[in-house]
């Protein structure tokens, strides 16, 4: 994947709202919004950040005592996801749900995560990472439109030690889109720009597999060549 990026388009008292580039000027900054639907700089630099976590942190943890930086602080004042480690075995048990926090709750801004309490990172898959962003944090100046006022919580997680090679070889993603403002925001449209380089890209395709809802890229030809090419051409599908 050479870029991919969120699209989120909607109505706000019948005026058009869209955040959303291909390849810049971003729409969307670091953190949260706050109950008006506004941010600070200040805040943005704070968050302007991408916490991950693998399962093999949350064992270490359980067997050493010994935790990575963005296991302790992960940032669960600000929605990240987390469970309680009631076994202490480092692992997320059917009996240990996933909890967030959100406006309004106790904590929310400032709580910082307990790991001697039990307090552990939720990690889907073998590997998570998460980030908040807002696109009330600046100028529209790619699509030149006025910001709809959302916060997105975004979660991305992959596998890599299962014998499945779909799992093995999919990355999966998360994107929690929530309206921080009192105006409702209609005719919601999210979608992703995607630009999908399968090493030498001069020769990619692109197509759908419309039983699998799929898109699909994938080599022009029989060989991917190139100083960047994979030599035996793959493919990639985007469900």
């Amino acid at each position: 994947m050479f870029s991919t990026a969120l699209w989120v388009g909607g109505r706000v008292d019948g005026d058009l709202r869209f955040a959303g580039s291909t390849y810049g000027p971003w729409e969307f900054w670091p953190g949260p919004l706050d109950a008006s639907g506004q941010t600070t700089a200040a805040r943005c630099a704070t968050l302007d950040r991408i916490w991950v976590v693998r399962g093999t942190d949350l064992s270490t943890y359980a067997q050493e005592g010994a935790a990575t930086t963005d296991m302790a602080e992960w940032p669960i004042a600000w929605g990240a996801p987390f469970f309680i480690d009631t076994d202490g075995d480092g692992l997320q048990g059917p009996s240990e749900p996933t909890q967030s926090l959100d406006l309004g709750d106790a904590g929310y801004g400032t709580r910082v995560i307990d790991l001697t309490a039990g307090e552990l990172p939720a990690v889907f898959g073998r590997q998570t990472a998460w980030w908040v962003m807002n696109d009330a944090g600046g100028e529209h100046e790619w699509s030149m439109e006025e910001p709809l006022g959302i916060e997105v919580q975004a979660t991305a997680w992959a596998f890599g030690d299962d014998d499945t090679i779909e799992l093995n070889t999919s990355t999966f993603y998360r994107f929690e889109v929530i309206n921080r403002t009192t105006a409702p925001i209609e005719r919601v449209q999210p979608g992703l720009f995607i630009d999908a380089d399968l090493g030498q890209f001069n020769d990619d395709r692109v197509g759908t597999d419309s039983p699998r809802q799929m898109l699909v890229f994938y080599n022009g030809d029989e060989e991917d060549e190139g100083r960047d090419g994979y030599g035996t051409p793959p493919a990639l599908g985007i469900d």
